[in-house]
């Protein structure tokens, strides 16, 4: 498993500098996508006055799965499966 991580971190992290425009747009993603997902989320809560009990519905269901694969899953699986992560292991690469 460990060498798969550390040829898919090799694949996609030797695209790092070679276009400007592919790396400002990973950093903008990497950067704002998290304020994106918050709207997207939000204009679900205010859709047609019709669907707004099953929307809420939705987001609270959403919400709920987001809070139990960050408390629960996500522990669980780094407690199964210890290891560095692949910029650790290679500080010299270009991240």
């Amino acid at each position: 498993m460990r060498a798969l991580d550390e040829a898919l971190f090799h694949f996609l992290n030797h695209f790092a500098g070679t276009s400007r425009i592919m790396d400002a747009a990973g950093i903008f993603v990497a950067a704002y996508s998290q304020y994106i997902l918050v709207l997207w989320v939000l204009v679900f809560l205010w859709r047609p006055r019709s669907e707004r009990a099953r929307n809420r519905m939705m987001v609270a269901w959403g919400l709920g799965a987001a809070v139990v694969a960050r408390f629960i899953v996500k522990p669980a699986i780094v407690w199964f499966v210890e290891r560095a992560r692949p910029f650790v292991l290679f500080p010299d690469s270009p991240v």
